[in-house]
């Protein structure tokens, strides 16, 4: 009899207690499942804050992945998208350069996006991020005018000289180099049917 009264006196704690670690749990679930961020496929993801060292035990500024999905830590993380939308760069060449150094008439169309290659990604979250489209554009456009009148000036090429694939393959070479630095891709050029006088 005693003990059945003890084990009556028992079941209501036990229920009660029972209560309180679902809930706790649900919370904890709760809690995990809402800071745990996708990352869309058209986007990058960039973790910063308080992170964890890398594989050679090295700080690292930020974390950037590509796809998946990961869990961030409140107050001491936070986290950014990066657009991995191609911009399209016209670039006149004729406003760019002299006539008389190259006889070009029409622009060059040069699409450039953020590159998802691991480097790549880190430098574009360390320099781009926050970046209005805008603002990415005006970089791009700077870097890629630049090296083409770097190899306009290195080459010695003039409109009596040039060779439009291999101009095209230079250009691509040193904008693709310069662009890196920033985490920044080149995809393509295309070259309108009138480039050349």
């Amino acid at each position: 009899m005693f003990n059945s009264i003890r084990v009556a006196s028992i079941i209501p704690e036990l229920v009660s207690l029972l209560i309180v670690l679902l809930v706790i749990s649900g919370l904890v679930l709760i809690f995990i499942v809402v800071r745990t961020i996708k990352c869309p496929v058209n986007k990058i993801l960039v973790i910063y804050g308080k992170l964890p060292k890398d594989e050679f035990g090295r700080d690292q500024q930020v974390i950037c992945m590509h796809g998946g999905k990961k869990f961030i830590w409140p107050i001491v993380q936070a986290y950014k998208y990066l657009d991995l939308q191609e911009i399209s760069i016209l670039v006149d060449l004729k406003d760019t350069i002299s006539n008389e150094i190259i006889g070009c008439y029409s622009p060059l169309e040069f699409i450039v996006a953020i590159s998802t290659e691991k480097t790549s990604m880190v430098q574009a979250a360390i320099n781009l991020i926050g970046l209005p489209e805008s603002e990415i554009y005006s970089l791009a456009k700077k870097i890629i005018v630049d090296q083409i009148l770097f190899v306009i000036k290195e080459k010695k090429i003039d409109k009596t000289n040039i060779v439009l694939g291999k101009f095209i393959d230079l250009v691509s070479e040193n904008i693709e180099k310069e662009l890196k630095k920033i985490g920044l891709s080149l995809i393509s050029v295309k070259v309108t049917d009138s480039f050349l006088k």
